[in-house]
Formats: C-alpha cells, sequence, structure tokens
C-alpha cells in the first residue's frame, strides 16, 4: 500500500480541463448539445425545461478531479466504465469497483417569498428549508473493499479533495488483488456449499431408495405369505372327491387346477431362487414409489 501511494503521489489536479478523459468528453459534448437544442426551441417554457444552464464552479471541479482519478487509475492497468445511469465504476484486477463523486448538500433556512406569504395560514413558519449545494465534494468507494480500506473522503477547509487524490488512488489500485481473493475465497466457499449439498441429496436418495427396498421386501414376503395359503387352499381342493372331467366356462376341473397352478408358479417370488429375490430388489430406485 506504501508503494502504491508513493508511485501515486504524483498525481495533480490541473487548474484547468485540458484533453479530457473519454467519459468527461462526452459529458461535455452531451452537455454543448443539450443547450444548442435549447436555443433552437421556440416555446419559452420548453426551452427553459431543457435547457441545462452553465456548469458551476462544483461542477468544473467534479469533472477535472474525475479526469486525473480516470487517468491515474488507467496508469494502474485500470479501465473506468459507465453504466446506462452514468454511474461509474473502475476495473482494477478484473474486480468491479463502483464509486460515486457528489457535492454534499445542507439545509438551511431561508425567509418566505412574497408568493409563499400570500399563501401562508396562521402559526404557519414565516420561513422555508431546504438543502443547497454546499460547495464541498464527497468521494465514495460504493463497493465494499475488504482489509479494511477507507472507502469515502470529504472536503474540508484543511484538506481539499484534491489533495488526497493519492490516497484514493492507492485505494483504488490495493483494493484489486484483495477483491480477487476475496471473490475466490467466496468461489470456493460456494463450491464447498455445492458439494456438501449435493452429499446431503445422495445421502436422501441413498436413505429412500433403501426404505423402498425394504418396502419391497416386506411386499415380496406378504406376497409369499398369501401364495401359501393359496397353496393349501390348492392341495385341499385337489384332495376333494369329484369327477374331474366335469366342465366349467369350457374347462374341465382338471385344467382349472393346472390354471391354478401355474398362476402359483409364475407369482412366487422364491421361484428364481435366492438371487432373482434380491435382483427384484436391486431395480427398486428411490422414485420406485410415488407416495
Amino acid at each position: 500500500m506504501e508503494g502504491i501511494h508513493a508511485e501515486a503521489s504524483s498525481i495533480v489536479v490541473s487548474e484547468r480541463l485540458v484533453k479530457p478523459h473519454a467519459i468527461i468528453a462526452t459529458w461535455l459534448a452531451d452537455h454543448e448539445e443539450r443547450k444548442r437544442r435549447a436555443r433552437q426551441e421556440r416555446d419559452p417554457w420548453r426551452k427553459k425545461l431543457h435547457d441545462p444552464g452553465n456548469f458551476s464552479d462544483s461542477d468544473r471541479r467534479r469533472h477535472r478531479f474525475l479526469d486525473a482519478l480516470f487517468k491515474a487509475i488507467e496508469r494502474q492497468s485500470g479501465k473506468i466504465k459507465q453504466g446506462d445511469r452514468r454511474e461509474l465504476s473502475a476495473e482494477v484486477s478484473g474486480e468491479k469497483v463502483e464509486f460515486q463523486l457528489r457535492e454534499k448538500h445542507k439545509q438551511t433556512r431561508r425567509p418566505l417569498t412574497a408568493h409563499e406569504q400570500r399563501w401562508r395560514m396562521a402559526g404557519d413558519k414565516d420561513w422555508k428549508q431546504e438543502l443547497l449545494p454546499s460547495g464541498r465534494l464527497a468521494f465514495e468507494i460504493k463497493t465494499y473493499l475488504p482489509a479494511g480500506l477507507k472507502q469515502q473522503w470529504i472536503d474540508t477547509d484543511k484538506q481539499p479533495l484534491e489533495n488526497v487524490l493519492p490516497d484514493i488512488v492507492a485505494v483504488f489500485v490495493a483494493a484489486g488483488p484483495l477483491l480477487v481473493q476475496k471473490r475466490r475465497e467466496r468461489e470456493a466457499a460456494e463450491r464447498e456449499r455445492q458439494l456438501a449439498e449435493r452429499r446431503r441429496y445422495e445421502e436422501q436418495q441413498r436413505r429412500k431408495r433403501d426404505a423402498n427396498r425394504w418396502r419391497h421386501f416386506r411386499e415380496i414376503a406378504l406376497d409369499w405369505r398369501e401364495l401359501a395359503a393359496a397353496r393349501d387352499f390348492l392341495s385341499t381342493l385337489r384332495s376333494m372327491d369329484v369327477d374331474p372331467s366335469i366342465e366349467i366356462d369350457g374347462r374341465s376341473l382338471d385344467d382349472w387346477l393346472t390354471w391354478a397352478e401355474d398362476w402359483l408358479k409364475r407369482a412366487d417370488p422364491t421361484v428364481g431362487g435366492l438371487h432373482g429375490v434380491f435382483r427384484r430388489i436391486a431395480e427398486i430406485k428411490e422414485w420406485s414409489y410415488r407416495e
């Protein structure tokens, strides 16, 4: 940080804006174009509405300060960018650092105008409070910076903002590598979080799959018990003294007994042996049961 500050210490805000930075040149050109259009407007109300007026001393000071800042950051391999709403940021070491330079305002009381006096009610104050430009500039880095780097500087009588410009540039340059490190730490933490989340999900799915397989095992056991009852019932039927040639619905009783025997064989979960039972269970997945 000290080395960066020493390198930036030669930065000086010029008294006149010469060869302004491209962004500031765009501001100036846009301002002039708005003034030109206002001059061409015939309607006095629309002319007043669209005329941006002249730059104030504070505006010109802001332009000179930002011009020096932009160029100093770019000399340190940074890039200055402007958003759609003229929000400013610097890209340092590939990291975006947003910032703002504004004029502070102060609350003041002023006497009511003649028009305001006419509409004043009994008991109303005879003054009006309003915000007016203070002439003091405030520079703020809006992106959170690690390591306790300073993020705000304000004009004082003893220390105008121009005097601390080297400090500001030094903070930008120092912030780049620190932000890179913080981003990598966040990315590593996010990867670890995602990995832990995936492990939790996989464990949840494994437990669900295991529970479904146990459920299927019990279902097989119940089927086997019901088949045992059906087998005993079929054995009882075979022991009955009846004429097997008697037909029911086109089948003899002997055919009906064979039909029942075939179904018992097909429904028997043990017909494939131990391997067959657990192969069926292994086919059960975590999504096999919807409820």
